[in-house]
């Protein structure tokens, strides 16, 4: 069995223009010509605003289950095709459709106020959303007082919390407190079990210091790709994981964002193919982990 821990769904509708113009680019394009092949390409994939396409590709790459992460950057980059609560409506449409395959988490910037606490309920008690999803590189810290509404949320239910980790893309920032922040409100809010999206892949001293502080922080893997680019080092580092958090780790894709450059199915046999982590290791990192995390009873 294979859970993706981090995902988004593949619609340019549900991000801003200036975010998918800058990640095109990111691109090292030598002329004109080649970047707008890789605009019409990086268009064409993000057109799957229903998921079909999703679906197949993670039959391809024998993935049984995706965390869908909605990503809340309106207010720092402008509002995208949709309003937020279009963007929930669509997530609530696709996990109707498709209930065993997918679980949402709602993404929510602090500075959307009392609505955003509402919407972000709402999902949670009439969608069947299961997390929440937070972007401090938008202009906020995961200790922002903001933020506290939405977490006694997801304590009063014991819903997991994923945040970006590291850089992001050259309009937005880094945040500032962390890892302090994510300590200290991972001590506060002792029923939420954190996420550090992209801690296995950036900084990875950090995340195994910081988890190994508090029994309630996970990170996953996603983007691994870019950053650990050899297999020895790939190997090196699961062996790592292993050695120092092995109930920690959990495996993600963050599917669309680099679909020019690896397929999910790519990344499971990345991962698959590990030689110096057992096969237990695989599967704590593919699924169990992250049943945990997601309180779900399943069988392989």
């Amino acid at each position: 069995m294979v859970i993706d821990f981090h995902s988004h769904l593949a619609s340019k509708k549900i991000f801003p223009p200036s975010f998918t113009n800058e990640v095109i680019d990111s691109f090292e394009t030598k002329s004109e010509s080649e970047k707008k092949v890789v605009q019409h390409l990086l268009n064409a994939g993000l057109s799957d605003h229903l998921g079909s396409g999703f679906l197949e590709k993670m039959d391809q790459a024998s993935i049984d289950l995706s965390v869908l992460l909605i990503a809340d950057f309106g207010v720092a980059l402008g509002e995208p095709e949709l309003a937020l609560e279009s963007i929930f409506e669509l997530h609530k449409e696709v996990l109707d459709a498709n209930p065993d395959r997918f679980i949402v988490f709602g993404g929510m910037d602090p500075r959307r106020g009392l609505k955003g606490v509402e919407l972000f309920e709402k999902s949670i008690k009439e969608y069947g959303f299961k997390g929440l999803k937070l972007y401090p590189p938008c202009g906020f810290e995961l200790d922002d007082p903001g933020l506290y509404p939405l977490y006694e949320i997801c304590n009063e239910f014991e819903l997991p919390v994923l945040t970006h980790t590291g850089p992001s893309l050259r309009l937005l920032g880094v945040e500032k407190n962390y890892p302090s922040s994510i300590l200290k409100v991972a001590n506060e809010f002792k029923k939420i079990k954190f996420v550090l999206g992209h801690g296995g892949a950036r900084d990875c001293k950090t995340t195994i210091d910081t988890v190994k502080q508090r029994t309630n922080i996970f990170f996953d893997i996603s983007t691994f790709q870019r950053f650990i680019t050899t297999e020895e080092e790939l190997n090196t580092q699961f062996r790592e994981f292993c050695d120092s958090c092995p109930d920690r780790i959990l495996f993600g894709t963050d599917f669309p964002m680099f679909l020019l450059s690896a397929t999910q199915k790519q990344l499971v046999q990345k991962i698959a193919g590990l030689t110096s982590i057992t096969s237990a290791e695989k599967e704590a990192v593919f699924y169990k982990n992250a049943t945990h995390v997601l309180k779900l009873d399943v069988r392989k």
